[in-house]
Order: structure tokens, then sequence, then C-alpha cells
């Protein structure tokens, strides 16, 4: 899979890591599931994004909100069969869209998927959930810093995909090769191949807890602490 190159603002956030990446290390990994804190109170996605709202969104003239589909695998009984979850996660700023992103939005409606839309409020409270702070805890000190709402959502990806588990593409990608039985029960990550041998980052997935999306955060985290004007 060839796609455009990386953002200035992910190469920012991962430094080395997508440049020393292989294709090897990128497909499934064998991963332990205790590594996932199972005490932790996670917000359950519908409850996170506001899917039961969504169809109440203001919206100006020429744009609808982008609605959530919720599919019976959200019940826990999946998670023993599946590594990766059937979800698909998107974001932006807000869920009002134009007809050309509504279509783009449509495509990736799997059968058998999910498909949450996170705005910004639902980004934060990621963001600020104590899972997160325990984990990451430097993340919302040096989110302090950041300006930019692509520096921020950069970041964000990695996070979802490491709590939520699942699949997360930009808005404004499509799913060109790419269907709902690409992804195998025993996969526990996938990550196309870019034109430059890298990862990408706009369209990926991977297992809830996996360790290459938690090295991706810290590292970002660490690049962002370094760096010293943060857009």
């Amino acid at each position: 899979y060839a796609g455009t190159s990386l953002s200035a603002t992910s190469m920012a956030l991962l430094g080395k890591t997508t440049a020393t990446m292989t294709l090897a290390s990128a497909f499934p990994i064998n991963v332990d599931d205790s590594r996932i804190d199972e005490d932790a109170k996670l917000i359950p996605l519908p409850e996170l994004v506001r899917s039961a709202q969504a169809a109440n969104t203001s919206c100006p003239p020429g744009a609808t909100p982008i609605l959530d589909t919720i599919r019976h695998h959200l019940h826990d009984d999946e998670l023993p069969h599946r590594k990766i979850p059937r979800i698909i996660h998107i974001t932006s700023k807000s869920r009002c869209a134009t007809p050309k992103v509504q279509a783009l939005v449509e495509q990736w409606r799997f059968a058998n998927y999910s498909l949450f839309f996170h705005d910004d409020d639902a980004v934060d409270k990621l963001f600020r959930h104590p899972k997160s702070q325990k984990t990451f805890p430097l993340l919302n000190e040096t989110l302090m810093c950041v300006t930019n709402g692509a520096t921020k959502a950069d970041l964000w990806r990695y996070l979802a995909l490491y709590t939520y588990g699942g699949v997360y593409t930009d808005i404004d990608d499509s799913p060109v090769g790419f269907n709902e039985h690409t992804i195998q029960p025993d996969d526990d990550s996938w990550f196309p191949i870019e034109g430059l041998g890298i990862v990408a980052q706009f369209f990926f997935a991977s297992s809830p807890g996996h360790p290459v999306m938690k090295y991706a955060i810290d590292f970002g985290i660490q690049n962002l602490r370094n760096i010293v004007n943060v857009m």
C-alpha cells in the first residue's frame, strides 16, 4: 500500500521511530494481554463521543453531522476471539461535514464494524482520562504547550488505539484495497507501508494496549518536550 508521505507534525512527534520500523516489525506481533490495566474504568465509546446526541448537532448550511455506527461486537464476548476490535476511529474538530466528506466517511462503514467520530471534546476527554494520565504522567503537562489541533490529533490517534484498539483513519482518506476482511482475528497490529518504506500514520490498526502505540506516545511526548516552539 503506497500513500502520501508523513505529515511534518507526525515526523516531529515520532522522530526516528517511523524511519526505523520495518515491514516485519510493523505487522502482527505476539503481545502479552496482561499489559492491559483491567482495573481501569474506561469510558464506553458511545458515551465518550456522545453518540446519542450526534443527530442533534447544529451545523451550518451545507453541512450535516457525521453519525456513529454501533455494532453488537462492542460486547466483551468478542475480545477473546479477535485481537483488533472491529472499530473505526475518525476525528475532526466538529461532527459537521460537507457532502464530500460524508461520502468518504460512508466508505468506512463496513459490515460488522462500528464507526465512532471523535470531535475536539471527545479528544480532550480521552487525554484527561485517569488511565491516560496514569499511563503517561507527562501527557497533559506537555499538551498545555500545544496550540495546533493537528499536533494534538497526531498524538491522540495513538492514544485512542492504545486505549480502545481498532482502526484509525484520517477523515479525508478512503479504504482503497481495504475491507472488512483485511484484518484477520489473529492480527495484533496492521500498518500500511508508504512509498518511502515507512509505516503510514494516516491509516493503521492495533489491538488495545499494543506496545508500539505506547512507544509512539512516549516518544512523541519526549520529542514535544524537546521542541522550543510547539505548534
